[in-house]
């Protein structure tokens, strides 16, 4: 008999703008209590933000039991501002080359980066993306793939060193049976070699994609000098 609040019911959002810096949008919400707030910048990329924003800030109001504080408005406003995602659409200029790290490890996650890779190629002017790719063997392979070999231009197939990651000839294999488009395909067996052929396929007006599990993330980060948990998180299957 638990209570439902639904998005496009009880709470909406409006005037969403999507940036290759992150999020903003207007958040008004009728139930449990009326809330409206304007100009909510979020500074995670990708336009999924907004809803995942949103449904926080629904949450957060049905947590307080109908008691709004003073200033709540600024209070969330605040800590939207400040939210921090390591390893989600989260992009960082190393060695003078463009990265793009997003720990996607399903299709909706997948079809989420596809959208925010086409959002930096229009606003940023890349013109060539080499993605980097290591995926779990339990994960829906194919499903994850199929974005990246929409928006790729080159692909480097990877293991990161887990136990459940799948073998690179393998993701090759799987890509190449799916894939009707002209891509180049490569094979690394460790993350270091997939970064140095990433680095050696890429110029100054490509970016370079390092995505399909966390475990890829984290060590990737790792193998380029950044100190990280992401290696170490469990990933929902």
């Amino acid at each position: 008999n638990s209570p439902m609040y639904v998005m496009g019911k009880h709470f909406d959002v409006a005037n969403e703008r999507v940036t290759e810096t992150g999020v903003s949008f207007d958040f008004h919400s009728n139930a449990p209590a009326k809330l409206s707030i304007s100009d909510i910048e979020v500074p995670l990329m990708g336009e999924h933000q907004i809803v995942n924003s949103a449904v926080a800030i629904e949450a957060f109001l049905v947590a307080l039991r109908n008691e709004i504080p003073e200033r709540l408005q600024d209070f969330i406003t605040e800590c939207l501002r400040k939210v921090r995602f390591p390893g989600r659409c989260e992009l960082k200029n190393i060695y003078n080359h463009w990265f793009l790290f997003d720990g996607a490890h399903n299709a909706d996650a997948s079809a989420c980066l596809e959208k925010t890779v086409n959002i930096l190629k229009r606003k940023r002017g890349f013109k060539n993306i080499t993605t980097i790719v290591g995926i779990m063997s339990d994960k829906d392979v194919e499903k994850i793939l199929s974005p990246v070999l929409s928006f790729s231009d080159t692909i480097v197939f990877t293991k990161p060193n887990y136990m459940r990651a799948m073998n690179e000839n393998d993701l090759l294999a799987i890509s190449n049976r799916i894939s009707n488009e002209n891509r180049a395909f490569y094979t690394a067996h460790t993350l270091k070699d997939a970064i140095e052929t990433a680095l050696e396929k890429s110029n100054s007006d490509s970016l370079i994609v390092i995505t399909g599990s966390f475990y890829t993330v984290g060590e990737a980060l790792e193998v380029l000098g950044y100190k990280t948990t992401l290696a170490d998180l469990r990933e929902i299957r």
